[in-house]
């Protein structure tokens, strides 16, 4: 199963930023798909490209414009999934279990 990443950045969130949710989307020019993420922990372009990387390998660009450029930590992410994942099925919270899992490699 994949979901859409709709979540706030994690690095303003470590931060403290007051930030909202967004979907993300894949920065190349010539594509600008929403990424999803499966329950392996991999993040996928739904978009024509069709690009996946494992999610401790993406580099995230905020849209706020208070960073360009941020590698965020496990931990960063795992606050910022946890968070858009609150109030959800059990269905969902396995899932989310076993994204956390595969985070860690």
């Amino acid at each position: 199963m994949r979901i859409d990443i709709y979540m706030a950045c994690p690095l303003c969130l470590q931060h403290r930023y007051n930030c909202s949710k967004e979907y993300w989307r894949h920065g190349s020019p010539d594509c600008n798909g929403i990424l999803t993420l499966d329950e392996r922990a991999w993040v996928h372009c739904s978009g024509r490209c069709g690009n996946k990387a494992h999610l401790l390998d993406m580099s995230l660009t905020c849209s706020s414009g208070r960073h360009s450029f941020a590698v965020v930590s496990i931990e960063g992410f795992a606050q910022a999934i946890s968070m858009a994942s609150m109030g959800v099925t059990a269905s969902a919270t396995t899932w989310l279990q076993n994204v956390l899992h595969h985070i860690q490699r």
